[in-house]
């Protein structure tokens, strides 16, 4: 980042279902939902990039499906949620007819390089 020392912050991983405590994930909740609703989005998916530090902040918030491998495989095989299943009814757009059972808890996990890389 240019003329700042602030640390970036690259995707580290995803742990489903998650270990957040149910108040921070409120939190978490209640800040996304009020994000989408000053960028005046009513209706149709959204999907939010957050982090946690001293209490939830918000990444980025755009108007689509999440196109991750998060949302397409480790969300569906833990939980059998498929974003997509979810999304197209509302919207009109053919869903097919398929759904998988969930497996097992699904974490993957990554590392922060140091700073002096």
């Amino acid at each position: 980042m240019t003329g700042t020392s602030a640390p970036a912050f690259p995707e580290t991983g995803h742990t489903n279902p998650t270990s957040l405590t149910a108040s921070a994930q409120e939190g978490l909740y209640g800040l996304v939902t009020r994000a989408a609703t000053s960028l005046g989005i009513e209706f149709g998916p959204y999907k939010a990039d957050t982090i946690m530090t001293k209490g939830p902040m918000v990444i980025e918030l755009p108007a689509r499906l999440s196109g991750s491998f998060h949302s397409q495989y480790t969300t569906p095989l833990a939980t059998a949620l498929s974003r997509r299943r979810c999304h197209c009814p509302r919207s009109r757009l053919p869903v097919r007819k398929y759904s998988l059972p969930p497996r097992q808890d699904r974490n993957l996990q990554a590392v922060f390089p140091s700073r002096e890389l």
